[in-house]
């Protein structure tokens, strides 16, 4: 394969999986107008992107399985294919039921998407590059969800909500059709059985769980219910996927404890993130009266330093390691908490565009050395379980985080109560990374002085 040949299926693909991962969080910034569309509550219409975030999680685990099971530009096209289904489906959708069908939709091409492009664009490059390209598709990873919101702020200020799936549906029509013309077979097909049961589990345990925690605000008893029933079912899930020869996800890669630390660092990072990017334009929109365009605009400098830092974070980690990086990220993340805190208050914008901005590049920083540092150590078959486990595990946490900030918002009688809530069960979440990354600090530091 030529290099320029090379270059434009990087392109292509990266631009896919960023669509993809745009669209997860392009209908933040719509929710107050679905609302108002679809004489809906918040809690319902949150599942637009909740629901999104959930089925990126739950078809991801069988994305690796896919990609061994059909040839490269045959799993390629279906995909797109079906994305762009959908999204012409959204755009006639007549009621929120229909769109939110079609938004599941596109969750399910888009996350076998994200994991088929990642193991492709590791498979077309040499391992002495592999940094390079993790650090590109890390990118990707932050910037597609971190633009998404004010994107649609943008689109919203001229046009109505059906646009956001209409400039969907012409970018992935055009990246099929540069597939179709220049993505070789990087692989034949092979005859791999998938695991119903395991998929089944996984979905239903997932489901169960997230719509348990949903429902504590208003039906406490049956909400706890539903909890307990989804974490059962992800543990028979787990213990299914131990004793399995060909498990749909590889759980025994969570015993090398970098891999183990660096992956729950990476779900609680995005789960912050995601919730942050939820719940913020409900406030502004709502409960200071500001129109989307302004709320996309008050979210443009966290978006831009996600997209700037994302791939300049790649590059360092090449050169200095891991340590200071991550080190000035957790600094970041816990710095962005004060403005975000007074947000809920008459503060001024400055104070919220500031720790709007600090937090999604802490975020990026966060992101971009934990994705890269978990992998290190993985090649061949344990390197793609590796990143389908890292996938899942953060798509999983997103819907979780998405989720439990919409909760602790609704919980309060008052929406500035309900916010700041939710920025201290954020601060929660960053606790508890701050713990696993000074383990890992720890031990790479003993590591190096023997």
């Amino acid at each position: 394969m030529t290099t320029s040949k090379r270059r434009l299926l990087t392109s292509t693909l990266l631009i896919a999986v960023f669509t993809a991962l745009l669209n997860q969080t392009l209908m933040i910034t719509a929710l107050p107008v679905m609302m108002k569309t679809f004489q809906a509550s918040l809690s319902l219409v949150q599942w637009l992107t909740t629901g999104y975030v959930l089925v990126l999680g739950i078809i991801t685990p069988v994305a690796a399985t896919l990609y061994e099971r059909f040839s490269t530009r045959r799993l390629f096209l279906i995909l797109i294919g079906g994305f762009s289904i959908a999204s012409a489906l959204g755009m006639v959708a007549p009621n929120f039921y229909i769109l939110l069908a079609a938004r599941l939709i596109q969750a399910m091409m888009g996350g076998v998407l994200m994991t088929f492009a990642q193991i492709a664009l590791l498979a077309m490059f040499p391992d002495n590059q592999r940094g390079t390209i993790l650090g590109l598709f890390s990118m990707v990873v932050s910037a597609g969800p971190a633009v998404g919101p004010t994107f649609a702020g943008i689109l919203l200020a001229r046009f109505s909500w059906h646009s956001l799936f209409m400039v969907v549906f012409v970018v992935m029509l055009l990246v099929g059709l540069i597939g179709f013309i220049t993505l070789p077979n990087l692989k034949p097909a092979k005859i791999i059985k998938i695991d119903w049961w395991s998929m089944l589990l996984s979905f239903f345990g997932m489901g169960i769980l997230l719509i348990g925690i949903s429902a504590l605000q208003d039906q406490t008893l049956i909400g706890t219910i539903e909890i307990l029933g989804g974490v059962s079912l992800i543990a028979i899930f787990a213990r299914r996927q131990l004793s399995a020869t060909a498990p749909l996800l590889n759980l025994k890669l969570l015993r090398q404890g970098t891999f183990l630390r660096m992956t729950i660092v990476v779900m609680l990072n995005f789960a912050i993130m995601m919730g942050t990017e939820t719940i913020l334009p409900v406030l502004l929109e709502t409960h200071r009266g500001y129109s989307s365009m302004t709320t996309g605009l008050i979210m443009l400098p966290g978006a831009l330093a996600n997209l700037i830092l994302a791939p300049i974070v790649g590059r360092l980690y090449d050169h200095y390691g891991l340590k200071w990086l991550l080190i000035s990220g957790l600094i970041l993340q816990i710095i962005a908490f004060i403005p975000l805190w007074v947000a809920a208050t008459d503060t001024s914008l400055a104070w919220i565009i500031i720790g709007y901005t600090l937090r999604m590049a802490s975020c990026a920083l966060i992101t971009s050395v934990t994705i890269t540092e978990s992998l290190a150590s993985f090649t061949g078959t344990s390197l793609s379980h590796g990143t389908t486990l890292s996938n899942t595990g953060r798509q999983v946490a997103g819907s979780l985080g998405n989720t439990l900030l919409v909760w602790a918002l609704n919980m309060m009688p008052q929406i500035t109560w309900g916010f700041r809530a939710a920025m201290l069960l954020t601060m929660i979440g960053f606790f508890f990374m701050v713990i696993l990354c000074w383990q890992e600090l720890d031990i790479a530091s003993k590591r190096v002085s023997h």
